[in-house]
């Protein structure tokens, strides 16, 4: 999806081609090999993101987060505070930009 046309595309970030292979396996649910995220914890901000969220949305996240947890992740449920607020300061400049 493009965020503004000055701007770059918004995607996933990885910090190794290990992870965003991870990633992709997550999201298209074809895993290519065994994955194990034991000792690994993850945060999953529900408020703001999940909000406004479409119902038929919820599922499909619920499946992907149901597969980090299946293969060994600790997922955390957490708030980023005051975000709605930092986003409103930047986010229409930034996608006019």
């Amino acid at each position: 999806m493009t965020l503004s046309f000055t701007r770059d595309t918004v995607g996933t970030l990885a910090r190794s081609v290990g992870d965003a292979i991870l990633l992709d396996q997550l999201v298209t649910g074809e895993p290519t090999g065994a994955i194990d995220l034991t000792g690994c914890r993850l945060g999953v901000s529900v408020p703001y993101f999940y909000d406004d969220l479409e119902e038929e949305v919820r599922p499909v996240i619920d499946r992907a987060l149901g597969r980090l947890s299946d293969v060994g992740a600790e997922l955390v449920e957490t708030e980023i505070h005051g975000l709605a607020e930092l986003v409103a300061a930047f986010s229409l400049d930034l996608t006019l930009s």
